[in-house]
């Protein structure tokens, strides 16, 4: 029964937080909004809490809506993609060596905590590596949760007010209601959602909520089976679970820690921008696309953040997620390697 309360305490929070940046016309308002006030009300004491079950529930509804953005025409350009993804490991390394140092080198953090806060990768992942090889997984937790609180509230504020990327109209032909859906196609999304889940987890691919849905819905959209994206109710209920579930993650945090942890993450987040745009420059011309989509692609920010930033922006989500989810695979194979050299490195040193 608590834990219904607290559940129930925490949407409600989320939801207030959705409908007000609703209301100021942000972007992507039900998830910035309830990752803002739910952040706040757990760093002032209040008890909140979202189910993990629930959070992954709620990508897979993102994954198949990532799916729906998949048509005949983008496996046209695909082969442009290559030149991107491959920069990807470039990215990786200069980002993540970088954010590394600067934890180490300005902010005195431990050596092993400053690698696996840095690395540009999944939450859960680096806290699961770093744990394992020694290092602090609360700091790195609330490194990396911090990182995607700060990357996920500006990048779609500076687009919107800035470089002219948000047009809520842009995206009216997307915006599909329940009501009118029929019941092949809620079905037809719903199986593809579960369905790519379970394949997506049994293959052991990375970020299986997302990647198996989205894969199993570009399968059925590509092949014509439907032509339908999840309805916009569901949409912003999975926003909403996803902002709380960041927000919720400060809850017990100090006001000494809440300083620290602010301060070290503005500075290593705008670093990380500063190099996502920086490669998106560089392979403008390499590519033959534009900065927009290359910069969300590139972006600090994690999978399913990043792909509902690029949803909400109408730019490319199709081409943003498949970066990203490509990153946390670069990131899975190479971190541990990275840190083993580094390792031995120092050593050497010794």
């Amino acid at each position: 029964m608590t834990n219904l309360v607290s559940f129930l305490r925490t949407f409600a929070v989320a939801a207030a937080g959705g409908y007000l940046f609703t209301l100021l016309g942000l972007p992507l308002p039900w998830m910035l909004g309830a990752m803002l006030f739910t952040a706040l009300a757990s760093g002032a004491g209040l008890s909140l809490r979202i189910d993990m079950r629930l959070r992954r529930g709620m990508i897979i509804v993102l994954g198949v809506m990532l799916g729906s953005a998949f048509s005949p025409e983008i496996l046209e350009k695909a082969g442009a993609w290559s030149i991107s993804l491959a920069g990807l490991v470039a990215y990786v390394a200069v980002a993540g060596l970088g954010a590394a140092f600067i934890y180490r080198r300005f902010f005195g953090t431990e050596a092993t905590t400053s690698y696996f806060s840095g690395v540009p990768g999944g939450l859960t992942e680096m806290i699961i590596l770093g744990g394992k090889s020694g290092g602090d997984e609360r700091t790195i937790s609330l490194a990396h949760t911090t990182r995607l609180f700060f990357v996920i509230m500006v990048i779609p504020i500076w687009f919107q007010f800035f470089a002219g990327g948000y047009s809520p109209e842009a995206r009216e032909h997307a915006v599909v209601n329940i009501a009118d859906q029929t019941i092949l196609d809620l079905a037809i999304l719903a199986v593809s959602g579960v369905v790519g889940w379970l394949l997506a987890q049994r293959s052991r691919l990375p970020g299986a909520e997302l990647t198996g849905p989205a894969i199993a819905s570009a399968t059925v959209h590509l092949v014509g089976w439907t032509s339908a994206p999840p309805p916009q109710e569901v949409v912003a209920l999975a926003q909403i679970v996803i902002g709380a579930s960041i927000g919720c993650r400060f809850a017990g945090i100090t006001m000494r820690e809440f300083v620290v942890t602010v301060r070290n993450a503005v500075v290593v987040s705008a670093g990380l921008i500063a190099v996502s745009a920086a490669f998106a420059t560089i392979l403008m011309p390499l590519t033959g696309l534009s900065f927009g989509p290359l910069f969300l692609a590139y972006a600090p920010g994690g999978i399913a953040e990043m792909s509902l930033v690029a949803l909400a922006l109408n730019i490319d989500a199709a081409f943003v997620a498949t970066h990203h989810i490509s990153r946390i695979a670069i990131v899975l194979v190479l971190a541990p390697l990275g840190f083993r050299i580094l390792q031995q490195v120092s050593r050497g040193k010794e």
